[in-house]
């Protein structure tokens, strides 16, 4: 019974090992696929980030030639600037025009190369003449455009973002001095179209703007909102770029890329949280099991605040091969976890079956030798603080006699047929074996009225069985009990089965002497 337990313990510690094992490998997948994808979205951030700088950079570069060669250098195009803050409204028409006409070809070329905005402004940020718009000057952008003001109060050159009273744009704001005397100065801006055309010619990623809508209404005017602006299918405090969307979704790209508003819908609930927080993060998802990943640049502006995403759209097979390389190694080790305690269990049980058959007799299904005395061992050792332990040993009377007239055949049916008795006379919580040839013994916990109740009952037991069976002999028992007393109370199993031998024994005599 020690050696069952131990099985058990050892088969449970066994189970618990593999377990944690598993466990601890697959936490490790996890951790490793996690880190792997985030290694992923870092470098596809990167990527982006690089990318719209070295654009940005090169069209600020760009915006200084125009600057250096077209209009600082212009002696003419600085005069009609510095006259510009003193002349009155009818002599500003005329300077407005004149400065258009010095320009015009310059500005041609620079919208030609993705270049938005011309715009030159007085001393004081009153705008004097919109190129994209000419007809809207006179408004005074101190209050509304921070490079503006900052390159007013500084003398300096301003770069950043920053939304407008029209459009939004990345701005280089360059100061106007005529005689080392400050007197204006000239924003030349670049749209957010540009950037994502760059992008989609070098990489093919398709690309959108979106622009928190609180900056928007607050700076641009409000007829020019629904111009310039669309509100977004993938956040209600955004407005998309229309001039943007608008390329991507029209007739000839919107088959190619209505992926992009399927995108929108699945993701616009996960993504509520990271607009929120304004820096950069990736989303990766899959449509019409497709994978994508959904890149969002944060854009702040001037002042360092948020305003803005650049968003790109990339159909990314390294994230959908590392998920599928983590699918097949959680599913690989959840086999071999399964094999390994199926291994173990199947062995578990192969040791109690081995174990089984070295403690039971194979003739009557009870305990043999061995498997009685380490069972009857243990409730020994229990009785060292319980009372009433019980021990009975039992022989089948004219066994020998049975074998010699019936066969060795007839004689094994009469052991089954005892041991079929003893099961049904004794309790389940009993130790019951055969301990030899034509001996069997029960040990158990009883009171001393339980001792005779039972002997009776065997009798009875064994009386029944001779009243119906059609058997040509009489089954009877000889017994030897007894009842550990105060006496024993130190005596050995040993030497307590030894007396319960000798009393069988002597019923045996005396039962043979009173047949005589």
């Amino acid at each position: 019974m020690k050696n069952k337990s131990r099985n058990k313990t050892m088969l449970i510690l066994t189970i618990c090992i593999i377990t944690i094992m598993f466990i601890i490998f697959q936490y490790a997948q996890v951790r490793s696929y996690k880190q792997k994808i985030s290694d992923q979205n870092d470098e596809l951030l990167e990527h982006y980030g690089n990318q719209i700088s070295t654009i940005i950079n090169n069209y600020n570069i760009a915006a200084e030639i125009y600057y250096d060669e077209t209009i600082n250098n212009n002696e003419n195009v600085i005069k009609l600037v510095a006259v510009a803050n003193t002349a009155n409204d009818s002599e500003k028409i005329i300077l407005r025009e004149d400065l258009f006409d010095l320009l015009e070809d310059t500005y041609q070329n620079a919208n030609e190369n993705n270049f938005r905005q011309f715009q030159f402004a007085l001393k004081d940020c009153t705008s004097f003449l919109r190129f994209h718009k000419p007809e809207n000057f006179g408004d005074n952008l101190a209050n509304v455009r921070d490079t503006m003001r900052n390159t007013r109060d500084t003398h300096a050159f301003t770069h950043g973002f920053e939304e407008g009273r029209t459009y939004n744009g990345f701005r280089f704001v360059f100061p106007l001095f005529l005689n080392n005397e400050y007197v204006g100065l000239v924003e030349i801006s670049v749209s957010p179209k540009a950037i994502t055309e760059a992008i989609k010619e070098s990489y093919g990623s398709s690309g959108l703007f979106i622009i928190n809508k609180s900056v928007t209404d607050e700076k641009v005017i409000v007829d020019l909102i629904n111009t310039n602006y669309l509100d977004s299918d993938i956040s209600s405090k955004y407005y998309y770029d229309k001039e943007i969307y608008g390329q991507l979704f029209d007739a000839e790209n919107q088959a190619e890329n209505n992926f992009i508003i399927n995108i929108n819908e699945k993701i616009k609930s996960s993504i509520e949280n990271d607009l929120e927080v304004g820096e950069d993060f990736v989303i990766d998802t899959e449509i019409d099991n497709l994978p994508y990943s959904v890149s969002f640049f944060a854009i702040d502006n001037f002042k360092e605040e948020h305003v803005g995403y650049f968003i790109f759209y990339d159909r990314d097979y390294e994230i959908h091969r590392l998920k599928t390389l983590f699918l097949i190694n959680i599913i690989l080790a959840s086999v071999l976890w399964i094999t390994l305690i199926s291994i173990r269990l199947i062995i578990y049980k192969s040791e109690i079956k081995l174990m089984n058959l070295s403690i039971t007799d194979g003739l009557t299904g009870l305990l043999n030798r061995r498997g009685f005395f380490m069972s009857a061992k243990l409730l020994h050792e229990n009785s060292q603080r319980l009372d009433g332990l019980w021990i009975c040993f039992m022989d089948v009377d004219k066994l020998k006699t049975i074998n010699d007239l019936y066969g060795h055949e007839e004689g094994d049916k009469a052991i089954i047929a005892v041991a079929d008795i003893v099961k049904k006379t004794f309790r389940k919580s009993d130790v019951i074996g055969r301990i030899g040839g034509d001996e069997f013994a029960v040990c158990g916990f009883y009171t001393t009225k339980s001792d005779e109740l039972f002997i009776t009952r065997m009798d009875k037991n064994l009386e029944s069985f001779n009243k119906t069976s059609s058997k040509p002999y009489t089954l009877s028992v000889s017994k030897g009990c007894l009842m550990k007393s105060e006496d024993m109370k130190d005596a050995t199993l040993e030497e307590i089965i030894a007396e319960a031998d000798k009393r069988m024994y002597a019923s045996k005599a005396n039962r043979r002497k009173n047949a005589l």
